[in-house]
């Protein structure tokens, strides 16, 4: 449908992860629009910075991106995902870095 809303979304959002881990992730980027970029940031509660990683086209709209590993002294990381499609910037969740995802380091 070439009215199909363009939207940004993670089916499968790990939540935990063993130290020194790493889980691939899926993002798929809806709609007609031609996506120009995917990405992953993430980083450690507490930090500043954003570690931002680029997602690798998979086919029909889909990327991966790797979770992980991370520093195995911090406990949660936060993290979210963004695309450029078309015009707009797309970010999952939502609140983006305001309200990122988590992930428990066990």
């Amino acid at each position: 449908d070439p009215n199909a809303p363009v939207r940004l979304f993670v089916p499968t959002r790990p939540s935990m992860l063993g130290k020194g881990e790493k889980a691939r992730m899926t993002i798929v980027a809806t709609g007609q629009a031609p996506v120009r970029s995917v990405e992953l940031h993430t980083r450690s509660v507490g930090a500043g910075q954003w570690t931002t990683t680029p997602a690798k086209l998979m086919g029909r709209r889909t990327y991966q991106a790797m979770l992980g590993p991370f520093d195995p002294s911090a406990p949660l990381t936060e993290y979210f995902v963004t695309a450029s499609v078309g015009a707009a910037k797309l970010v999952s969740p939502q609140e983006g870095e305001k309200k990122p995802l988590m992930v428990t380091l066990v």
